[in-house]
């Protein structure tokens, strides 16, 4: 199944999955990624929710059974969630989008998972196309060097979307953070950009996923 959904064969990979449910054998933490991938793929959310609040359940389960125990929601079941989080960016989902991220955002907190960078970027791209200014502020403030590893490209399309953030005082808040981020993680020669002056329309929305990809290549 994988290699189908390698080769973006994710219709084929979707029949393949629902056959392997259907002989009632109990789902592994791999199966429910593949599960995402292929729901993601094909925009259908609510077959994707129902697969999301099974792997948060066992992040649950993990925090329940204390330090002791091997935990199987990790740092790389977040990432994969949230980068399949990305795929729903259609106005009609983008609330459900981001009702998940601040859930999973909720449960890495408590589970204290580190933030790697493929995880941290994601989260930061949803709750910025989202111009949640105050969760990303919380987000940023339970950041350190132990638990986190921030990439200089995601600080700076932070920085560059908070002339969209119009609460002086959030984004007085988001700038500190960003600064200390900077100062925590990087040298002075690898520093973020400074952010860009503000454009004449200050009140476009954040930039889409393709124009942050074109951005990156």
């Amino acid at each position: 199944m994988k290699d189908l959904i390698s080769k973006k064969a994710f219709d084929l990979g979707q029949i393949v999955y629902s056959e392997k449910q259907r002989e009632k054998f109990e789902q592994t933490i791999s199966d429910q990624l593949t599960g995402l991938e292929i729901f993601s793929a094909q925009r259908k959310i609510d077959e994707f929710s129902d697969l999301y609040g099974k792997l948060l359940a066992v992040g649950e389960k993990d925090k329940a059974a204390g330090a002791g125990a091997t935990p199987q929601f990790t740092q790389e079941v977040c990432e994969s969630i949230a980068r399949t989080l990305m795929e729903f960016d259609s106005e009609k989902e983008k609330q459900r989008r981001l009702e998940m991220a601040e859930k999973l955002f909720k449960r890495i907190l408590e589970n204290q998972i580190s933030l790697g960078a493929k995880l941290f970027d994601s989260l930061v791209f949803v709750f910025t196309e989202s111009q949640q200014w105050r969760q990303l502020t919380e987000m940023l403030s339970n950041i350190n060097p132990g638990n986190c590893q921030p990439e200089v490209k995601t600080l700076n399309y932070l920085k560059k979307n908070l002339l969209y953030c119009f609460e002086p005082q959030v984004r007085a808040q988001l700038k500190e953070q960003i600064e200390r981020l900077e100062d925590n993680f990087f040298a002075p020669a690898n520093k973020p950009e400074t952010a860009e002056k503000p454009a004449a329309d200050q009140r476009k929305k954040p930039r889409g996923k393709a124009a942050r990809k074109t951005e990156e290549q």
